[in-house]
């Protein structure tokens, strides 16, 4: 791994408090940033940014060697001499992240920051500031919260604005952040992670399947203090220890406060054992974190079916696993007959775990063709929400057992309405509504920059012709004038057509005299279909009538951007497909728009 093809500088935020969680925050964010940096290789780019009110260059953007200047031990320095200061100004310190990675590795084709934080942004420039420009050179932003004074929500949207990975330092948050980097960085399989305690003088004993597919494996073990040693048990009954790494060529051994870790390259296939021992610990014994990845040829596939939510939407988990020494050149060749599960964390650390299966009835495609999946619908709440996916079987070249572990997070956020721009303003001179609609536009007209309705005609559907929406989409429209008796001052949603109805529609209806919506289906030959319950509302000039069609099949109705009410019309065909979308006033002759 001798290609200069990383790049990594971390914004460590200097704490002045102390945080319940493993004593002082400092020192936890040193040994987090001190762990990821032992784990680096020879060919990556390390340097240190320290953030407070201000920020500074700790260590500046350095190659680690593979021999010769010691740049692993140098940063690991910079991180130990940091102190204290006050304030929390996390856009300085990515800023500057940001000017190392441009400056000193401007070529390199992949380059991140690992942001460490403890508090909540009060200096300026804010991380919403500086994150437009760090997108725009394309730099991934990982997030790591320390303690519970973190700024969670915020660490979370600037991982998820940069593709980056979020963790809140709970349990084994640490871990779970780095490994998720390792992966993605390294191409690496997480195999197994385990959490647990070692008492006083005591062992507690972990084993890991190892198959032929494994070139080489890291073995660690981290803990919030005491001293704990680790050592490895092979196959064969050997032991694995310090000293018998520092004569192994094909093993590496590190260690520091509160971590220790051993590199061996080429393992033995079959059972390893991972010893913990409570070396000194106090009488309750240590709490600590086991986890193991591997550079091997499985190509482990893990993925969610959007990039963004709102609480209450299902989230669709996919996962697969494939052999690429042995890559069909007609079709990808899966690994059949895994078990799969999932465990979910949510926001406020509530626990779910279900299965993915391959059986076409949980939405994986075909039956039995290696692909897995499930739906988790339990997304009420706000948040972050991590998946931790443990996959086990039988590898396709050597059929020998393995396990396999993949960790990703997504954001849930509150549904906000309207979330997509205005269309048209209708801010425009008198005359012919314009060629971005199409349908019966000699229905209506623009007057006073309003949208006129000039027909009471019942063929006046108007759609917004130059685009069709996803299959999650919204309209809204501001009554300027509404039309007291009309019966139908409508919104269309997932129109088939952008010209007529009659392929297929969504019709949200505003009836004014009977002070009430409805949601309508069209299609044949089931004809219009009325689905749920009428919603009571009025609306009135200045009210804003919105809805979204969503591809699970729900209506939201709106109504000032609150809520109505929502309506299910799974049993409309298209339910789950995108459309065009309009407007349909009947009978509102004078009734205007804008």
């Amino acid at each position: 791994y001798g290609d200069p093809r990383d790049l990594h500088s971390f914004p460590t935020r200097r704490s002045s408090d102390l945080g319940s969680m493993y004593g002082n925050k400092l020192s936890m964010a040193k040994q987090s940033a001190k762990m990821f940096v032992d784990l680096m290789r020879p060919g990556d780019k390390v340097g240190v940014v320290a953030f407070g009110s201000s920020a500074s260059v700790v260590y500046p953007l350095q190659e680690i060697l593979a021999t010769g200047t010691d740049i692993k031990g140098n940063a690991k320095n910079a991180i130990d001499a940091l102190t204290a200061s006050g304030g929390t100004s996390m856009g300085a310190g990515l800023q500057l992240g940001q000017s190392q990675l441009n400056t000193n590795g401007q070529s390199d084709p992949i380059r991140l920051m690992l942001l460490l934080s403890d508090g909540v942004e009060n200096g300026s420039p804010t991380a919403d500031q500086v994150l437009p420009g760090i997108i725009t050179d394309k730099i991934t932003v990982h997030t790591l919260a320390l303690g519970i004074d973190a700024d969670k929500e915020k660490l979370e949207n600037i991982a998820i604005q940069t593709g980056g990975v979020y963790r809140y330092n709970l349990a084994d948050g640490m871990t779970d952040i780095f490994y998720a980097i390792y992966s993605k960085v390294y191409g690496e399989s997480v195999v197994k992670r385990v959490s647990g305690t070692v008492l006083p003088n005591g062992t507690v004993e972990q084993n890991v399947m190892v198959d032929s597919t494994i070139g080489s494996m890291n073995f660690s073990i981290n803990w919030p203090g005491s001293d704990l040693d680790l050592t490895l048990v092979r196959p064969d009954g050997s032991i694995v220890d310090p000293t018998v790494a520092e004569n192994d060529p094909d093993i590496a051994f590190v260690s520091d406060l509160t971590y220790e870790f051993y590199t061996v390259y080429a393992p033995q296939p079959g059972i390893w054992t991972m010893r913990i021992f409570g070396k000194s610990t106090d009488s309750s014994g240590e709490d600590f974190i086991a986890s193991v990845s591997a550079m091997d040829s499985m190509i482990v596939s893990v993925d969610v079916d959007k990039t963004d939510y709102f609480a209450g939407d299902p989230i669709k988990l996919t996962a697969s696993v494939e052999d690429s020494s042995l890559i069909d050149p007609l079709g990808t060749d899966y690994i059949h007959n895994l078990a799969v599960q999932a465990t979910v964390v949510d926001s406020i650390a509530n626990t779910f775990a279900f299965g993915l299966y391959d059986d076409g009835f949980h939405g994986d495609g075909n039956p039995d063709d290696g692909v897995y999946a499930n739906i988790f619908d339990n997304t009420h709440l706000e948040g972050s929400y991590n998946f931790n996916i443990q996959i086990s079987g039988n590898n396709t070249r050597y059929n020998q057992p393995f396990t396999r572990e993949y960790s990703l997070s997504t954001m849930v956020t509150e549904r906000v309405f309207p979330s997509t721009p205005i269309l048209d303003d209708f801010n425009r001179a008198d005359g012919a509504i314009g060629s971005n609609w199409s349908g019966n536009t000699s229905k209506y007209s623009i007057s006073s920059n309003q949208l006129l309705v000039t027909s009471s005609n019942s063929n006046s559907d108007i759609y917004w012709s130059g685009q069709a929406f996803g299959a999650d989409q919204e309209v809204y429209v501001t009554f300027a004038n509404v039309h007291a008796t009309a019966a139908e001052q409508d919104l269309i949603l997932k129109s088939q057509s952008n010209t007529t109805w009659g392929s297929g529609m969504i019709e949200v209806w505003y009836d004014a005299p009977g002070q009430r919506v409805q949601v309508w289906t069209w299609e044949w030959p089931a004809g219009w279909v009325q689905h749920g319950a009428d919603i009571p509302v009025t609306f009135v000039n200045g009210d804003t009538f919105g809805a979204r069609a969503l591809a699970n099949g729900n209506v939201e109705v709106y109504k000032n951007g609150e809520l109505l009410g929502t309506r299910d019309v799974t049993s409309w065909s298209y339910y789950a497909q995108g459309g065009y979308i309009g407007l349909w006033f009947v009978g509102a002759n004078g009734g205007s728009a804008g």
